[in-house]
């Protein structure tokens, strides 16, 4: 073997350790080490902020406290600070209280950080926090005074109004891609620039932004492309199917799904003419940073004990039986 052959094996076994190594990080991050699966579903805490749409595969859901999974069921009711991760064969649909559709691929994991609709206060405030692949079909709310929806990734933050759009994130980059509803319009920015000026990317466009970089500038996807990644996703309900619950007041109480006309889902016009606000504000953009980075360490701090508290847990389980006490 000349060495030229030779550098070439070991190129290519580099390659594929890289491969290996990068699709096992994937898959250990995404549920937590010994996690206990329970067949009896448990709610969350506080108010049901939505609930699972649809199943195929293997998808758990987990509460705030990471302690417990349940396999996810229809109808089953979601909890702010439930994540959901879907394994390599399954896929999710979930639909959230404000009428937003979420529609989650394989090997992804999804974390409903904050999630408020008021409906009589004309509010909607939410968070998620996205590894791997997913649909967004976030509703635009007709006379509204505050709509603030934002998915952080680890490399970008997206800012929503009311837009059909997927995102695939990983460790190292983040791609965007805005599908054609009328409107759409998502302001992209990078975590390691929360000063700059967002990125506009509106119906048909793509941008990504890579670790440490600016977003890239939009580019157009053409529709048998966007088509095509609609096939990985468990599509969207249309006009006249069940979009979301109606009354989310009663933890875990059962829910019933709401019909809406396709007139719900035609765009208001004079919106759209309308110079919207900027989704992000400088002071803004880096308060949220800062939350975000808030509720990762406290992640990590519950992580950090509950490994703490399995382990004594094992200590005492093989500590040896005492003796019995003589007479």
């Amino acid at each position: 073997m000349s060495v030229l052959q030779k550098r070439t094996v070991v190129i290519w076994c580099a390659v594929m350790l890289l491969f290996v190594a990068g699709n096992g990080f994937a898959q250990e991050t995404l549920l937590p080490k010994d996690l206990i699966i329970e067949m009896d579903f448990q709610p969350g805490n506080g108010l049901s902020v939505g609930l699972v749409q649809m199943v195929e595969g293997r998808v758990v859901i987990m509460h705030a406290d990471m302690l417990r999974g349940y396999l996810a069921k229809k109808d089953l009711p979601l909890f702010q600070g439930d994540v959901v991760v879907t394994d390599k064969d399954g896929r999710a649909r979930l639909a959230m209280n404000d009428g937003s559709i979420l529609s989650m691929a394989r090997d992804t994991r999804m974390t409903i950080n904050q999630s408020v609709y008021h409906q009589k206060k004309k509010r909607r405030s939410s968070f998620f926090k996205l590894l791997g692949k997913a649909r967004f079909w976030i509703k635009k709310l007709v006379d509204i005074r505050q709509s603030d929806v934002k998915i952080k990734t680890q490399t970008a933050v997206v800012g929503v109004r009311g837009s059909d759009f997927v995102i695939e994130g990983t460790p190292a980059t983040t791609v965007v891609t805005a599908f054609d509803l009328e409107g759409s319009q998502l302001e992209l920015m990078s975590v390691a620039e929360p000063d700059a000026k967002p990125t506009i990317v509106y119906s048909n466009q793509r941008s990504q932004v890579r670790q440490g970089a600016p977003p890239t500038k939009p580019v157009f996807v053409p529709s048998a492309e966007r088509e095509q990644m609609k096939k990985d996703f468990i599509p969207i309900p249309g006009p006249g199917e069940p979009m979301t619950p109606p009354d989310l007041g009663k933890p875990g109480a059962p829910m019933k799904p709401v019909y809406f006309s396709y007139d719900d889902l035609i765009i208001d016009l004079e919106s759209i003419i309308e110079e919207p606000e900027p989704l992000f504000k400088d002071l803004e953009f880096t308060q949220f940073i800062k939350q975000m980075e808030i509720i990762e360490q406290e992640d990590e701090f519950i992580d950090t004990k509950t490994e703490e508290i399995e382990e004594t847990i094992t200590q005492i389980q093989e500590l040896p039986s005492f003796p019995e006490t003589p007479f």
